[in-house]
């Protein structure tokens, strides 16, 4: 839990089934805030597996969001999770479409239209 925020904008996370076990992973995270952005990008994206690395000298996450896309975060990465959408950054249309229509958004519909998504499950 993050200091000062509510539990209620936590998101659980999807563990990716596809993700490739090297040794220098420390861990999956649970619950993340649900968004993450680039400070170089110009969207904001919607968190889906968080992984916890402890490489090249320094622990780093990288963050899978819905769209595809995915984010380091580190010392040297400049990437932020976030628990609201900035003003002024648009949010992934992908990431967002596809959070709701798997039941991970707070609302179920776009466009007034009840939206659904099945992600596709690994071997």
């Amino acid at each position: 839990m993050i200091p000062g925020l509510p539990e209620a904008r936590m998101v659980d996370l999807e563990r990716r089934p596809n993700t490739i076990a090297t040794g220098g992973i420390v861990a999956h995270a649970k619950r993340s805030v649900p968004f993450v952005m680039s400070l170089r990008g110009m969207y904001v994206h919607r968190v889906r597996d968080i992984v916890l690395h402890n490489l090249c000298g320094g622990v780093h996450m990288s963050v899978s969001c819905w769209c595809g896309q995915s984010l380091l975060i580190s010392k040297r990465k400049a990437g932020v999770l976030l628990a609201e959408v900035p003003d002024g950054r648009p949010v992934c249309a992908t990431c967002e479409g596809r959070a709701i229509g798997a039941g991970k958004a707070d609302v179920q519909t776009i466009n007034g239209r009840p939206a659904m998504f099945s992600p596709r499950r690994g071997p």
